[in-house]
């Protein structure tokens, strides 16, 4: 993150298919951690590009990063 004194963070899960996942996680004050996961199941098959973008309390874009 770009700020580790944020006791949360915001993320978006766009699937690439349209839909979108939001959210907000807090973070562990001891570890400063944080985790998601996420399961998908598409409507039709093909390939899509999910893009996972992660921002602070801020706005700042700490993490972002396409799968395939």
């Amino acid at each position: 993150m770009s700020d580790f004194d944020s006791p949360w963070f915001d993320y978006v899960v766009d699937w690439g298919d349209g839909t979108f996942t939001r959210g907000r996680e807090n973070i562990s004050q001891t570890a400063r951690i944080g985790s998601v996961s996420f399961t998908k199941n598409y409507a039709r098959s093909g390939n899509f590009t999910a893009r996972f973008t992660v921002t602070d309390e801020r706005g700042l874009v700490s993490v972002q990063f396409d799968l395939s």
